[in-house]
């Protein structure tokens, strides 16, 4: 895994920082090569009730696709991917667990789920 990559969208300029993108390594050099993206949040979810835990987990959700999912330039100069434009495989969104009430957990994950984002809690 890779901290911090420079990303820009297909045809943006604007460049974006992924938390951390992950590369197979071995498919490099294919025409499509493996890679998925991580979007980290350290946001307190304690003390809300679902309604509002879930406004804030889609706007994370639509953030992560919007910077970090589909297809993106990778633009950092001594990356293998450098200047190519890739497809991203999945996206994740990791929130730290100490922070979330055990009890949302679920309503979380599946809120990812329905727009094909993967959920942890570390």
């Amino acid at each position: 895994m890779d901290p911090h990559v420079g990303v820009a969208k297909e045809g943006v300029k604007e460049i974006h920082y992924v938390d951390d993108l992950a590369v197979d390594l071995t498919t490099v050099k294919s025409t499509r090569p493996h890679v998925e993206t991580f979007s980290c949040k350290s946001r307190t979810l304690k003390g809300q009730n679902i309604d509002e835990v879930k406004v804030i987990v889609q706007a994370d959700i639509e953030e992560a696709l919007s910077k970090y999912g589909r297809r993106l330039e990778v633009r950092r100069p001594d990356h293998p991917l450098f200047g190519r434009t890739i497809e991203v495989r999945k996206v994740h969104l990791v929130y730290e667990a100490k922070l979330i009430d055990p009890r949302l957990r679920k309503a979380i994950i599946d809120a990812g789920a329905s727009r094909g984002v993967a959920v942890h809690f570390q």
